[in-house]
């Protein structure tokens, strides 16, 4: 008795079997044989499930003995059972719907192929347990050289190993170095473009320059460990920082002259030409109405300082700039109720003939003094600027 119990379900004559007919049914397997190596197209349905069966020693319907199946059709997403079960086999299938065909046979995995994609699958033929691999799913070839006249589509590509000097295009990945992209053109070794196939960003041959051809919009703060860095925060807006062993942030101009400078580990800034503002502001901390006993005035935190007088004081003087950094600052003095406060100023300052000032006495009247140092607060030069200009 004539069995079918292999793979592409050829007939498998008995012994004693086909009396007369044998030739029929070998050349009947023979093309049956030669169709399997070759390509065939099934249409299926709007359907969401459908079951192609391989048909026992006929062609009819027998388009899944084919090795390279084209299904197309459809109309959805749907899956695709490959019977009988028992078959294992290699197929390569492509999928010309426009929709995703989930490929099965039992209740083990599946591979999925995406509308106009092509896979390489296999069944296991495991019964109602039977499984479907992805057999290029994972794949190692030697030599390390694929040569692709089409795309090469992916969801990730991994590269492992560095690339070389030599490497007239490639896509590497070190374990110190992470993505390397590298190439040699005749004017840039590496370009990006974006999809106008405009160029965004490009470095020219045989240099370490970058040309960026847009705007650079940096997101994000930067952070005290940064040696060089451009950030942005919705407070702070644009944020330059550096670590130099003399400066943090240095500007130059195109002869690679430094005109601006913010010296390593400080919040001042050196301008190395002149500064040249439409205009001027000076900062104004907040006047203090009830001065009375010791007053300190923290330079750090402004240029005019406003102080009304409720009893006497006495002044000192913090946190000038340090040496070899002119400072100069304003004082407002205005006496408070009933008058005839005393001021009594640091011994630092040095005034007019060496007369310390003293105030006007009437409640109301306002006095306005300046003062300068260079030496880092050391020494202060104090000038009175008006008296009783109330």
């Amino acid at each position: 008795m004539s069995t079918y119990d292999n793979n592409l379900r050829l007939e498998e004559i008995g012994t004693g079997e086909r009396s007369g007919t044998w030739g029929t049914a070998t050349n009947t397997n023979l093309s049956l044989l030669g169709k399997a190596l070759g390509r065939r197209t099934k249409a299926i349905g709007n359907v969401a499930t459908v079951t192609l069966t391989m048909p026992d020693a006929t062609d009819t319907n027998g388009e899944t003995r084919a090795m390279f199946l084209d299904l197309t059709g459809g109309g959805q997403a749907c899956t695709v059972t490959l019977a009988p079960d028992s078959v294992s086999k290699v197929w390569i299938i492509k999928n010309s719907t426009s929709y995703t065909l989930t490929i099965s046979q039992g209740s083990g995995a599946n591979v999925a192929i995406p509308a106009n994609s092509v896979k390489v699958v296999a069944t296991d033929g495991g019964g109602g347990s039977a499984a479907v691999y992805d057999v290029l799913d994972t794949i190692t070839l030697t030599p390390k050289t694929v040569t692709a006249t089409g795309r090469i589509i992916g969801s990730k590509i991994e590269p492992f190993g560095d690339t070389a000097a030599s490497d007239p295009a490639a896509i590497g990945y070190t374990s110190t170095e992470g993505l390397i992209l590298t190439g040699q053109g005749s004017n840039n070794d590496v370009t990006i473009k974006n999809d106008a196939d405009a160029e965004v960003l490009k470095i020219l041959t045989g240099q370490n320059d970058i040309t960026v051809l847009g705007t650079v919009k940096p997101l994000g703060d930067t952070s005290a460990s940064d040696v060089a860095a451009m950030g942005y925060t919705s407070d702070e807006g644009l944020i330059l920082t550096g670590q130099g062993a003399v400066n943090d942030v240095t500007i130059k101009n195109d002869a690679d002259a430094t005109v601006i400078a913010i010296p390593t580990g400080g919040t001042a800034t050196t301008f190395t030409g002149s500064v040249k503002p439409l205009t001027y502001h000076e900062t104004r901390p907040t006047p203090d109405t009830t001065v009375t006993g010791t007053k300190t005035v923290d330079l750090s935190t402004g240029n005019v300082f406003e102080h009304t007088f409720t009893g006497n004081v006495t002044y000192t003087f913090s946190n000038p700039p340090a040496s070899g950094t002119a400072y100069g600052f304003t004082l407002k003095i205005t006496q408070g109720s009933g008058g005839s406060k005393i001021v009594t100023w640091p011994a630092s300052v040095k005034w007019t003939l060496g007369v310390p000032a003293v105030l006007s006495t009437g409640a109301g009247d306002v006095d306005v003094f300046t003062f300068f140092t260079t030496d880092g607060g050391t020494t202060y030069y104090g000038f009175t600027v008006g008296k009783r200009v109330s």
